[in-house]
């Protein structure tokens, strides 16, 4: 490993070359050791740029989302691999501190003040450093000054000592769709989601890559990307998709446990959303994956949902309770690989309707599997053909407003297709 990254690292002028080489061996012990290693890649959103209230933005913000977990699991000698862009996490490197910890805080510094710094919460200790002298300096802390690029981030993995990935983490915020295309292929079954397989469980791959998707923001092509069911296709991969804040704190603690990659999905819709807001569930709150929630009790229909369109979904079984006197289940499913099925089909067993409700595209979409597997395991049961409401098959989402919501499902295509489904 460390003959690798010096070959890595032989055109880097001599100052940083050092600062590798020691990161390296940081790296190199801990997994000789059996010590965990931390790799999270701190990248966001601008609070102040999101209109609203702070639904799952609350969760996902530094404090929430990275340091209760590292506060619970990091421990002496282990080691943190921060990257970033121009902004330097005073809570997390302080978390690492108190453990006895060593960390790598890899970032730019840009020389301009930045108009509107991307950083996830704590906002009023945010400060521009233009020079790493600014910084606190300690012998357990390594600064290393990198031209930032989020591709590199995930391909770079496989570049950990294998054995440290037996207890190290990597977090990540990929905002823009093709960013985590380019993941695909190290994700695939042939690299990090079949690497337990092919090392006959020798080695496992506990990895979590938060993924910002989703419409509804007017953000254009670039931005309002749903994925879910192009990554539902590699069996090894977990995925998660919370609808509501409570969800999402415990997925995401349970995902920085399991020993397996995880695909985290955060609705970027919901970041500022009052109705996603939810109660502290408490520091010991945990959620494990493939456990369905059942929002609502209904006795006529089912609907299978996850992500936004749990709300639409309730909009809409609102409005046919009121328009047409019949009450109709939801569930959510949480998590889409492990998926619960078991839910699924008991709800569907007893109320012989569904409806299968998405953002993603109609064709190919996770929803065609659940459709397929209600026509093979309740078939008897059904009353009526099973019916699915997702997004248009359009090459991408448009940035016009009038446009979007003519390609996104709407609350009221969930409750046409609820009434077609009831008349049957």
């Amino acid at each position: 490993y460390l003959n690798h990254l010096k070959r890595i690292v032989s055109g880097i002028v001599p100052p940083q070359r050092q600062k590798f080489r020691k990161a390296a061996q940081w790296l190199a012990e801990a997994a000789r050791t059996k010590h965990k290693s931390f790799a999270l890649l701190i990248h966001g959103l601008a609070p102040e740029g999101l209109p609203g209230d702070p639904g799952l933005f609350s969760v996902f913000s530094e404090g929430n989302a990275y340091y209760p977990q590292l506060d619970e699991v990091f421990g002496k000698d282990d080691v943190a691999l921060f990257v970033g862009y121009n902004w330097y996490p005073p809570r997390l490197a302080n978390t690492v501190d108190k453990a006895g910890g060593k960390q790598i805080l890899c970032f730019t510094l840009v020389q301009d003040q930045p108009p509107k710094p991307a950083v996830y919460g704590e906002v009023g200790e945010l400060r521009h450093y233009t020079s790493f002298d600014q910084l606190p300096q300690a012998e357990n802390r390594i600064y290393i000054d990198l031209n930032f690029a989020q591709y590199n981030a995930v391909l770079k993995i496989p570049g950990y000592p294998m054995p440290a990935l037996e207890t190290s983490s990597f977090a990540e915020d990929v905002v823009y769709w093709h960013l985590v295309a380019d993941t695909v292929e190290l994700l695939g079954e042939d690299e990090l989601a079949g690497l337990r397989y092919r090392s006959n469980n020798d080695w496992t791959v506990p990895i979590v890559v938060r993924a910002p998707v989703g419409g509804y923001i007017r953000g254009g092509p670039y931005h309002s990307q749903s994925i879910d069911g192009t990554f539902a296709h590699i069996p090894g991969l977990r995925i998660a998709y919370p609808s509501n804040a409570a969800d999402a704190k415990g997925l995401l603690k349970a995902a920085c446990r399991m020993a397996d990659p995880v695909l985290f999905l955060e609705h970027k819709g919901l970041y500022r959303q009052r109705y996603a807001a939810s109660p502290e569930p408490g520091d010991e709150f945990l959620l494990r994956f493939g456990s369905a929630r059942v929002v609502q009790a209904g006795q006529d229909a089912t609907i299978i949902t996850w992500g936004a369109m749990v709300k639409k979904s309730q909009d809409a079984a609102g409005a046919i309770a009121e328009r047409l006197g019949r009450s109709v289940e939801i569930i959510d499913l949480r998590t889409l690989n492990p998926v619960d099925m078991e839910t699924v089909l008991a709800s569907v067993r007893r109320t012989n309707r569904a409806l299968v409700v998405h953002e993603d595209l109609l064709t190919g979409g996770f929803g065609a599997e659940i459709a397929a597997r209600l026509a093979d395991e309740a078939f008897e049961q059904l009353d009526a053909p099973v019916k699915r409401v997702a997004a248009y098959d359009c090459p991408a989402i448009p940035y016009s407003a009038t446009l979007e919501e003519q390609v996104l499902p709407q609350t009221a295509w969930i409750e046409e297709a609820l009434t077609e489904l009831l008349a049957y």
